[in-house]
């Protein structure tokens, strides 16, 4: 039997000369051996004083460090241990390789050692390392742009100057408020804006640890509507007595929605009737974003005395929250001094009557010809001719008596033609006369 302290310690007869004793602690241990016959023990044998002393508590060597970020790379000579920042123990769990890597949240300065861990005690500190985090780039994003597609506002902008290893993506403003619900990676966006109105945007690089301050700020303006202009806002026109006269304005959209107006032509003495004076080519229309549409207005002062008449033109449209546009309207007839007589340029105005074609020749070029009712009706207008002769296709026309104004180097020359269908019947008798 052996026997440690006064206790024997091995739970079965050994029958072998030696014996290992495994201990766990320090200090200083009696032994003796017995022998065990078969009816009984032995006395002690002679006793060994044994001490127990395992002195190797070496710190480890040659610790360093590196720094990538936020990250602190730790390496060290063995014996392997516990790794301590600015004196608190970092590790839960034995490190049992020669490397660490502390993650940090922030900038500063910080101390670094490591112990050694043996089996009943920890070493001394090993060399202290001191590490400081300064990741100062916090550059906010630059040149941020907005374009316009109806109700959506597609941002971009360019990436922060400087390092960017720590920059995670970006954050979107609008009027001062977040909008996006995670990190934006890239550097565009597309903000879909229900309403219309006025929006200011801008954009901060979200970096490990902080968020830069804002770029540059952009405004933009959605307004997903039509939107009318018009070229005046008044028109007044000279006309003399017994002419007539033109005048052309501009109907816009502006917006980026269809337009739809319609033009109600009013007289200012009788608000419920419409001027006999005025006319307009176009009264109802549409305009697609961006398209133009010129209105032309005819002043005729046929059978009117001299002075000033007066009207409105009323403009109905799509526009939301916007009235419709009144545009005042004079027209001045004045006593006329441009009529030319038939001889002073030779006008030939025939057959007369006629039956559906008239030709009408001058020595200079004709530029207009307007041909009227008896009641100062226009029924033509023939614009921009520029030659000598003209033939005139009255047959639209019902049979009855017409006044024929012709423009020739701004002098006007009134001639009545009478068209009638009982000259084919004369010219057709007139035929069969001279054949027999």
């Amino acid at each position: 039997m052996l026997y440690r302290d006064q206790e024997k310690i091995n739970t079965s007869i050994i029958t072998a000369l030696q014996y290992t004793d495994t201990l766990s602690n320090n200090g200083t241990y009696n032994y003796y051996v017995t022998a065990v016959y078969q009816n009984n023990e032995s006395e002690p044998s002679n006793t060994v004083e044994v001490t127990i002393t395992d002195d190797n508590t070496n710190p480890p060597t040659n610790l360093t460090a590196t720094v990538e970020l936020y990250n602190v790379n730790l390496s060290w000579a063995i014996p392997e241990g516990d790794t301590y920042r600015d004196q608190e123990k970092i590790n839960t769990s034995i490190i049992t390789a020669l490397q660490y890597t502390d993650t940090l949240s922030n900038n500063g300065t910080y101390n670094y050692y490591v112990t050694a861990v043996y089996q009943n005690n920890e070493s001394e500190p090993s060399n202290t390392v001191e590490v400081t985090i300064t990741n100062n780039n916090t550059n906010p994003p630059t040149n941020l742009t907005a374009t316009v597609e109806l109700h959506n506002v597609n941002l971009n902008w360019a990436i922060p100057e400087g390092d960017t290893t720590a920059l995670e993506g970006y954050n979107i403003y609008r009027d001062q408020e977040k909008i996006n619900t995670s990190t934006i990676t890239e550097p565009h966006y597309t903000d879909n804006i229900a309403n219309n109105g006025t929006y200011q945007y801008y954009v901060t690089a979200v970096y490990q640890n902080n968020e830069s301050e804002p770029s540059n700020t952009v405004d933009v303006n959605i307004m997903v509507a039509p939107n009318i202009m018009v070229s005046i806002a008044s028109i007044t026109q000279e006309v003399e007595e017994n002419h007539t006269a033109q005048q052309n304005f501009t109907i816009t959209n502006g917006g980026n929605t269809t337009l739809f107006f319609n033009m109600e032509l009013i007289d200012a003495d009788n608000q419920s009737t419409a001027p006999t004076w005025l006319a307009a080519d176009i009264l109802l229309g549409e305009l697609a974003p961006g398209a133009t549409s010129d209105i032309i207005l005819t002043f005729n002062a046929n059978n009117l005395q001299t002075g000033n008449y007066y009207g409105n033109i009323i403009i109905h449209h799509n526009v939301p929250a916007q009235d419709s546009i009144v545009i005042p309207v004079t027209m001045q007839v004045e006593k006329s001094d441009g009529l030319a007589s038939e001889e002073q340029f030779n006008l030939g105005v025939y057959p007369n009557p006629c039956i559906n074609m008239v030709n009408i020749t001058a020595v200079q070029n004709i530029n207009h010809i307007q041909v009227f009712n008896t009641q100062g009706q226009l029924l033509q207008n023939i614009s921009s001719i520029n030659d000598k002769m003209y033939k005139l296709d009255m047959s639209s026309l019902p049979n009855g008596v017409y006044i024929v104004e012709c423009v020739i180097a701004n002098k006007v020359i009134m001639k009545k033609i009478i068209k009638s269908k009982f000259l084919r019947y004369a010219q057709s008798a007139s035929r069969l006369r001279s054949m027999t």
